[in-house]
């Protein structure tokens, strides 16, 4: 009994961190990435290269906790409980899982995605190629239910980000004024910054001061 607590114990935990982790690196924006990867911070170029692929990334967490723990867990169950005590378990750790292993860690990984991400990176590589047999047919398959990206760093969103910037106290108003200043003036034409010359009030250029 006491070894099958301490698997229940140890697949709540390790759960936990691989959804921190999931959490953590579907979180964290390429943006976000690249300005780690300029401040040399360890850890940022293997992220980029796990954000590159990270259906391949989540294939890892998926195997080495999600499934290989529970099966782990449901043995030892058996061979320890009767049919009761196994009904028991099932349901302790569905409900753990809901709490400590989904809920709470999610919310931890998504809130300190950058740092969590950068640290967990190369376990995440290693992963990957300790696993590669599994791993190929399965990011895969996850490849081709995501056909096609998500346009990021359009003007609507720089707009967007610039606004909670300001509004967080992060960008000054006259630099939140600039920024969109320099895409209002992108869409100008001469036409539209030109006095008509109907309006110009001129003299010749020959003419003297007096």
């Amino acid at each position: 009994m006491a070894m099958l607590t301490v698997m229940i114990v140890v697949f709540l935990f390790l759960s936990g961190v691989a959804a921190a982790v999931d959490a953590a690196v579907l979180s964290v924006t390429k943006p976000e990435i690249e300005e780690l990867v300029q401040k040399n911070r360890w850890g940022a170029k293997r992220l980029r290269e796990v954000k590159a692929k990270f259906a391949s990334s989540v294939v890892v967490i998926v195997i080495v906790i999600n499934v290989l723990g529970p099966i782990l867990v449901s043995h030892q169950a058996f061979q320890t409980l009767d049919r009761l005590g196994v009904v028991m378990v099932t349901i302790t750790l569905t409900l753990g899982t809901i709490v400590f292993s989904e809920i709470f860690p999610e919310a931890v990984g998504a809130h300190h995605a950058p740092q969590l991400a950068r640290i967990c990176a190369p376990a995440l590589l290693v992963g990957r190629r300790v696993l590669f047999p599994l791993v190929v047919p399965l990011s895969w398959l996850s490849e081709r239910l995501m056909r096609g990206e998500r346009a990021l760093g359009t003007e609507p969103q720089i707009r967007s980000l610039v606004r909670i910037g300001h509004q967080a106290g992060l960008i000054e108003s006259d630099e939140e004024r600039m920024i969109h200043r320099v895409f209002v003036l992108n869409d100008r034409t001469a036409a539209d910054i030109m006095t008509p010359i109907g309006d110009v009030k001129a003299v010749s250029a020959s003419c003297t001061i007096d």
